[in-house]
């Protein structure tokens, strides 16, 4: 039998071709196409009820908040690669001073904790004292009085709701950013790294909820809360409240205190963070876990640094997205806290005894530029996350790995931090 040229190229053809078929097949059966995100690690620290994941120093490690009044707390600076302690900062003696402030029924919040020289150091809020302490030595380096809570302050009254300080580190030089509300007035503080010299200090025309430095360590935004009006009266307990439609959102030259830019963002807003370019300021809708009824509006809104347009809104159907979120040190992924209340179940509740406030812990990763769900996930197990208190975030500085608290242990006992590796988006 006599075989044309054009045959048995037409064979070949065929048979490269079922081979590759084969192969792809194969591979199906063999195993699952490698996931886009991907778990892991699961670093645990013990005794900590609510959120434990504070920072992602320069270096990489993780610094994880193991306090709680109880067992041994520390704070703990971890290899997120194998998730074992590479430092840890004995606190008890801060613990016991904030029992004090408990059983005195004084107002008292924790942090918050920032890692300083890649690690070696954490920049602290405890009390309302700025302290800064050692890694590798001695736990206290320094410590520098802040103001002293004013009784006739309107925001003593209802600290309870709302965040009464906030801290930022300048990426550039390591000075440190921190506003107070519970003083005479709002004020906003600059130290150096060392926290030897006061850099600058002005006072604040609102009540803070957030502060973060832009890329280039010249400008420092501010987020205010939106939980009180104009005249500083509470209005944020009441979930049906009216927004105030007054500016909230202000950048300060770092160096003169001067108002460099202020928009109103159109929302209760609980974040506000800097595009890795500086060209572009994103908040977060701010909806408390217990009764909020605004669930599935919640959104991410970027607005312009140089003159504070409205560029883009990022939703999430469905769930909506709130509190907190975090971006890639590219700027190109958005991870943010997308969790729901629980379903309420009657029967279930007056036998399990469950709170008004569970959630269901869910987290969504987002192109940042168009707002393109890129990956979801939700707590199955335990599947619900009791307490008040948000998810926390954190890339490695290389991007690849994403830290997730989802903060799923509420008031219970003990908690963890997820790694995802998160190559497989890029």
């Amino acid at each position: 039998m006599t075989i044309s040229l054009d045959s048995l190229r037409g064979w070949i053809a065929v048979g490269c071709l079922g081979t590759a078929l084969l192969g792809l097949l194969s591979s199906s059966v063999a195993g699952e196409p490698r996931a886009p995100v991907a778990k892991v690690l699961s670093i645990p620290v013990k005794g900590r009820a609510e959120a434990v994941l504070e920072d992602v120093c320069s270096s990489g490690l993780l610094l994880l908040n193991g306090i709680t009044m109880g067992m041994n707390p520390e704070l703990l600076l971890s290899d997120p690669q194998t998730g074992r302690p590479q430092s840890e900062i004995p606190m008890r003696s801060w613990v016991d001073a904030q029992a004090a402030l408990y059983k005195a029924n004084e107002p008292w919040q924790d942090g918050p904790f920032r890692c300083v020289a890649g690690g070696k150091q954490v920049a602290a809020v405890l009390a309302d004292d700025l302290v800064l302490l050692d890694t590798e030595g001695k736990p206290e380096l320094r410590r520098v009085r802040g103001p002293q809570r004013d009784p006739r302050n309107p925001f003593n009254r209802v600290m309870w709701h709302a965040n009464d300080r906030a801290m930022s580190v300048n990426p550039r030089d390591g000075s440190l950013a921190v506003a107070f509300n519970g003083g005479s007035e709002p004020r906003v503080y600059i130290y150096g790294p060392d926290l030897r010299k006061l850099i600058g200090s002005w006072a604040l025309p609102r009540y803070i909820e957030d502060i973060c430095w832009s890329p280039d360590g010249e400008k420092l935004g501010a987020l205010y809360s939106g939980a009180f009006d104009g005249k500083n009266e509470f209005v944020g307990a009441n979930p049906h409240f009216k927004l105030t439609g007054i500016p909230d959102v202000e950048v300060f030259g770092a160096n003169s205190a001067k108002s460099l830019l202020r928009f109103f963002s159109g929302d209760l807003e609980g974040k506000v963070a800097f595009s890795p370019d500086g060209g572009t300021i994103y908040t977060i809708t701010l909806a408390r876990y217990n009764g909020f009824k605004r669930w599935g509006r919640g959104a991410i809104r970027a607005f312009s640094a140089e003159d504070g347009r409205l560029v883009r809104i990022l939703r999430v159907p469905g769930t909506g997205v709130r509190n907190n979120f975090a971006l890639s040190p590219d700027g190109r992924l958005i991870v943010a806290d997308a969790s729901t209340p629980a379903p309420k179940f009657f029967l279930r509740e007056m036998i399990a005894d469950t709170f008004s406030w569970q959630k269901v812990a869910r987290f969504v990763i987002l192109d940042a530029q168009t707002g393109k769900l890129m990956f979801e996930h939700h707590e199955k197990t335990p599947g619900q996350a009791t307490g008040v208190v948000p998810m926390r975030f954190g890339f490695s500085p290389d991007g690849k790995l994403l830290f997730v608290d989802a903060n799923h242990a509420g008031w219970g006992r003990d908690s963890q931090v997820d790694v995802y590796s998160v190559e497989g988006l890029y």
